[in-house]
């Protein structure tokens, strides 16, 4: 039997908070273990940007009644609510002072519906592979959009993300042109 939860908000947690959540489960005689999802920041930040507009959604650090994506995008990187949520490193670092490294997970949203990395999360969590998943993209970003003025800004703001990326997981290097 496998439990999980997942939401962006658990890139907030603190090792105490991870460790606390850890004993809990232990003391019931359940295996814990961390699976952290990234993306490449300026397309997570988009897709947030874009989940907010579409859904009307303004407590994240968007103005009321913003209509403008690009507006939205300068007033949403720099929270934060999506500082929390994008600087992956962080939650990295807390994990891996509570967990031992084969009991975390660090995958790619890029590459996440490749037949390789079902199966590399799938004994990750020993389970059989369903491949079903290998089938649909999803939250895939509806349209591809010329690089502005502000996603350069977006990067530059997220510059110690992508070195940290880039030095430890190099493929990212590759996954996130």
């Amino acid at each position: 039997v496998i439990l999980a939860d997942i939401t962006p908000c658990y890139s907030g947690l603190k090792s105490n908070r991870l460790e606390y959540i850890k004993k809990r489960f232990s003391e019931k005689g359940i295996e814990t273990k961390v699976v952290i999802l990234v993306r490449e920041p300026l397309s997570r930040i988009k897709s947030a940007v874009r989940f907010n507009l579409d859904r009307g959604c303004y407590y994240e650090g968007i103005s009321l009644n913003e209509t403008d994506f690009q507006n939205a995008l300068i007033q949403y990187y720099t929270t934060e609510h999506c500082s929390m949520r994008t600087s992956y490193q962080n939650i990295i670092s807390e994990a891996e002072g509570i967990f031992s490294s084969d009991n975390i997970y660090i995958g790619f949203y890029e590459n996440m519906f490749e037949r390789s990395e079902v199966e590399r999360l799938s004994k990750f969590l020993q389970i059989e592979p369903n491949l079903q998943y290998t089938k649909v993209k999803v939250n895939k970003t509806k349209n591809a959009v010329n690089i502005t003025e502000s996603d350069l800004q977006v990067k530059a703001f997220y510059a110690d993300t992508y070195e940290y990326f880039y030095k430890n997981f190099p493929i990212s290097k590759e996954l996130w042109k």
